[in-house]
């Protein structure tokens, strides 16, 4: 009786792994619009228009300045 049961459960356990190792393999990674989108913004590095303001203490482009502004395009 001990032995039927423990095949029984021998084979309910390699067929779940058999049935995760499927569902795991056929299962397809895309990804979405967005992290494409993030990828290319990334990837195109920062903008150089900037403007500086002031008097101050940050930095701007080598200059001690008050205030820094830089232009960001959403698209």
């Amino acid at each position: 009786m001990k032995k039927r049961v423990l095949a029984v459960v021998i084979v309910l356990v390699c067929l779940g792994g058999v049935a995760c190792i499927k569902t795991l393999s056929t299962s397809s990674v895309g990804l979405p619009q967005l992290a494409f989108d993030n990828i290319e913004a990334l990837a195109s590095g920062e903008s150089d228009t900037y403007r500086c303001y002031g008097t101050g203490d940050v930095d701007c482009h080598g200059y001690k300045v008050d205030k820094m502004y830089s232009d960001y395009s959403l698209k």
